[in-house]
């Protein structure tokens, strides 16, 4: 046996037992945010005046804002600083803008969003550098291994000489030797409205990105980051929930919500798509929670939902059958996202639903109306 043909067998291998993506992907049912997302972050040194407090950098491409605010505030309810702070535009020709930055008591860890790619878990709030530093000597911060990260996101960076400089000034007052290329601690500090901020760093492993390369896909499917982010609007910051895609084609959706531990089942009316998303499931290591059904004929009720309405891409689907997937979603489950191509808001509350929030999400061409409703 060749070398390639080794690595191959040993990626399958890897692969059938959950390990491709570092750990055993047994079912995550009903498990807490810190066993899913286990890189450390430690408080140990942090100002004993604070509450535990995150300074989250959010990034999102410009067709994408729309979509990526209505996720935030998803996720952080109690944080809508972004709708009245007059933060500034990162391109003059976009209408729609999101933080630059924004600091919450909620940990969500970098890699349950698309959007949220790196984060400070703050130690120290300042007025300069230099009270920085003098906190550090007071604490005596003994740190071996750490580093400090230059980080590069609009409107929060600092030139790379003034960074080089602080990060000299602020890194002689720590106790320990630095390590550039295996940190234990990789920290970072910044500039926030008029104060400095320093904090271990966090960024997103991206990792959900492989779930792109399941065995078999729709080119009309949602992709998985967008998946991933209707998954987190559906639940909000509480991932203690059910959670049912009753439409769910291929399983992308149901995919992403199980990556984020929830307690997930899937349907589909048409056999063929279910077979393709039991494939899937079996591809990347999850447990099989799919099943042929006709959401009409459903029984029980789930927490949370994600319904992507049928399009009509191949086969008329008439408004009276649009209309009866909408309300027999109100039927199971207590708080529902519609996906649909054109304005179905007086549709959805004639159903009896209440419209929380909504967006347009856009792709190319594809413009999506998105709906959050309970």
């Amino acid at each position: 046996m060749n070398f390639a043909c080794a690595c191959k067998v040993m990626y399958n291998l890897f692969r059938q037992r959950g390990l491709v993506m570092g750990f055993n992907r047994e079912r995550l049912h009903n498990v807490s945010a810190a066993t899913i997302f286990p890189d450390a972050m430690d408080n140990a040194f942090q100002d004993k005046d604070l509450q535990p407090l995150w300074l989250y950098l959010p990034t999102a491409h410009i067709s994408e804002r729309d979509f990526c605010r209505m996720e935030l505030r998803a996720l952080f309810p109690e944080e809508c600083e972004w709708e009245s702070a007059g933060f500034g535009r990162l391109a003059e020709s976009d209408t729609v803008e999101i933080p630059a930055a924004f600091l919450s008591q909620r940990d969500i860890p970098p890699d349950r969003s698309p959007y949220l790619r790196q984060r400070i878990l703050v130690w120290k709030r300042a007025d300069s550098p230099q009270a920085l530093s003098a906190w550090l000597l007071e604490q005596k911060t003994n740190l071996d291994g750490f580093k400090f990260v230059h980080l590069r996101h609009p409107g929060m960076d600092l030139e790379y000489q003034e960074w080089i400089q602080t990060a000299r000034y602020l890194g002689e007052a720590i106790q320990g030797t630095p390590d550039m290329k295996n940190p234990r601690w990789e920290l970072a500090f910044l500039p926030y409205q008029n104060e400095w901020i320093l904090g271990q760093y966090q960024r997103t492993r991206i990792q959900w990105k492989s779930h792109n390369h399941k065995p078999s896909n729709n080119s009309h499917s949602v992709k998985t980051a967008m998946a991933r982010s209707l998954v987190n609007i559906a639940v909000g910051p509480d991932l203690g929930k059910s959670f049912v895609d009753p439409c769910c084609g291929v399983g992308t959706v149901v995919i992403d919500a199980l990556d984020l531990g929830l307690n997930v089942h899937g349907f589909d009316i048409n056999r063929m798509v279910v077979y393709q998303a039991m494939d899937n499931l079996k591809a990347m290591g999850w447990p099989q929670v799919v099943a042929i059904g006709d959401i009409h004929c459903l029984e029980g009720q789930w927490d949370a939902a994600v319904l992507d309405l049928p399009y009509g891409l191949f086969t008329r689907v008439e408004p009276e059958q649009i209309e009866a997937l909408i309300r027999r979603a109100r039927r199971i489950a207590l708080r529902v996202v519609f996906l649909a191509f054109e304005d179905l808001k007086a549709v959805i509350e004639d159903a009896g639903f209440r419209v929380l929030d909504q967006c347009l999400a856009r792709r190319g061409r594809f413009v999506r109306h998105v709906y959050l409703c309970v």
